[in-house]
């Protein structure tokens, strides 16, 4: 019989079951404060629908599972439990073809914590974000619906270091796909190579090399 191990001390309640394809323990209606709950999604619903709006992304104000409801969990973690470091991309819509089925998948995130009396000095359990040593010379992110996908170090001919893009519609087709950081005046794309097709595991891959380093 395998030991405890206290850092993996996690329970998740959420409101969706994707491999059960039903509701979750978070929308039930005999556990803990239902009202609380219930006033939480309404509060996220009408966040969502004012991003939807002012980010000009109709698809995040979509409900996919039930009423007031998008990838909503609760998460209780025990004495010395933690959350390995993870890129915050690694869920349903990445998995198999259905990463490519729909035109947007989860790019905000939000945390609220509920501890009672929480010391951080002495209980730990803060939100860490890996940013980069220096300020980046170039914009990072997005660029026109693209995604960044990772980074160029510095060298000794290029002593900046530039986000690396993923153009996934090369000759505006859809899946056609190359790799491209930004030109020195920010004019055009420098594309590093040739062009692919797209694949779903793309994106899992990249989660998998930052859970091992």
């Amino acid at each position: 019989k395998a030991s405890f191990d206290a850092t993996k001390d996690r329970a998740v309640l959420p409101a969706y079951i994707p491999s059960q394809k039903k509701a979750g323990p978070f929308l039930s209606t005999t556990l803990g404060d239902v009202d609380a709950r219930q006033k939480l999604t309404t509060t996220i619903t009408a966040l969502r629908s004012d991003l939807a709006k002012g980010l000009d992304r109709p698809g995040i104000d979509v409900l996919d599972y039930g009423n007031d409801n998008h990838e909503i969990s609760f998460t209780r973690f025990g004495p010395g439990a933690l959350l390995a470091r993870h890129i915050d991309e690694h869920h349903e819509e990445c998995k198999g073809r259905v990463g490519w089925s729909r035109p947007t998948r989860r790019s905000l995130s939000w945390l609220v914590y509920l501890n009672e009396d929480w010391d951080a000095n002495n209980d730990g359990g803060c939100l860490r974000t890996y940013e980069r040593k220096a300020e980046s010379a170039f914009s990072v992110g997005s660029r026109h619906g693209d995604l960044q996908i990772g980074w160029l170090k510095p060298t000794v001919d290029d002593p900046r270091e530039r986000p690396v893009f993923l153009d996934g519609r090369r000759g505006n087709v859809s899946g056609k796909c190359a790799l491209y950081i930004d030109s020195d005046d920010r004019e055009r794309k420098v594309y590093l190579t040739k062009e692919f097709n797209s694949d779903p595991y793309l994106f899992l891959t990249s989660d998998f090399f930052v859970q091992n380093l």
